[in-house]
C-alpha cells in the first residue's frame, strides 16, 4: 500500500481503509483544541510488519499525525519518512475534570451535516479514554468529545460517561469506552456522506499485535 492509496481510501471510504490496514493516530499535545486541523499520513518503515488481522494476515500500518492549524506543503518529511498532508476536523483529547459536576473544556466539537469544509473527523488513538458521539440534533448536527481518565480507564469510566453527558446536555448516542467497546486501544474516524456523519472504530491489542475487524459505531 502506498501513502497516496491510503489517503484516497481515508477520504472516500474510511471503513475500507480500516479493513485494509492498521491505522494509528497521534494527536496534538495537551494544549491543542478541537476544530479544523492539518494532519500528515504516512507508512513509516519502522511500523510495518508488526500488526496482523484476526486471520493472521500481516497488515500495513498507516500513521496519521496531527500537525497543527496551518496547511503544509502537500508532502513533507519527518526524518526519512514522507507524509502526505490533508485537512480534517480534530477532536482534541482533554483530561477529565476533577471537580464535582465539572467537565473538560476544549474537547467538545459540533460537526455540521452540511457541505463545505472537510468530510473527515479525526481524534487521537484511544488507550483508556472515552469518546462520545451524539446526541444528534434535529438538523442532523453531530456532537463529539474525547475525555482522558485521571486515575485509569476502569476507575474513571462512569465519571467520563457522566462528563460526556454534561458536555452534550443529554445522554450521548454512542460511548466508546475501554473495557466495554474496546479492550486495549482503538482508532475512531468520522466521515460525512450525504449530510450524515458516520463513525468507524478499529480496535487493536498492543500486546498480541492483533487488529480486530472494524465496526460501525
Amino acid at each position: 500500500m502506498l501513502a497516496s492509496d491510503a489517503l484516497g481510501l481515508l477520504k472516500s471510504d474510511p471503513l475500507a481503509l480500516l479493513v485494509a490496514a492498521h491505522v494509528s493516530i497521534a494527536g496534538g499535545g495537551s494544549s491543542s483544541e478541537s476544530g479544523n486541523a492539518v494532519f500528515g499520513l504516512g507508512l513509516p518503515a519502522s511500523m510495518q510488519g508488526i500488526y496482523k488481522d484476526s486471520c493472521g494476515r500481516t497488515l500495513p500500518t498507516v500513521q496519521i499525525i496531527h500537525i497543527g492549524k496551518t496547511m503544509q506543503p502537500t508532502k513533507f518529511k519527518q526524518g526519512t519518512e514522507e507524509y502526505l498532508t490533508f485537512s480534517a476536523y480534530y477532536v482534541a483529547m482533554k483530561r477529565m475534570s476533577s471537580a464535582p459536576g465539572g467537565a473538560p473544556t476544549g474537547t467538545f466539537l459540533t460537526l455540521s451535516p452540511y457541505e463545505g469544509g472537510t468530510d473527515l473527523c479525526i481524534t487521537s488513538l484511544l488507550t483508556g479514554c472515552t469518546f462520545g458521539i451524539g446526541s444528534s440534533t434535529d438538523d442532523g448536527t453531530c456532537l463529539v468529545s474525547h475525555i482522558q481518565p485521571q486515575a485509569g480507564a476502569v476507575a474513571d469510566r462512569a465519571a467520563m460517561a457522566g462528563q460526556t453527558q454534561q458536555l452534550f446536555g443529554q445522554a450521548p448516542d454512542v460511548l466508546v469506552e475501554k473495557g466495554v467497546t474496546y479492550t486495549d486501544r482503538a482508532t475512531v474516524i468520522g466521515h460525512r456522506l450525504q449530510r450524515k456523519w458516520s463513525f468507524f472504530m478499529q480496535a487493536a491489542n498492543g500486546g498480541t499485535r492483533v487488529v480486530d475487524p472494524p465496526v460501525v459505531l
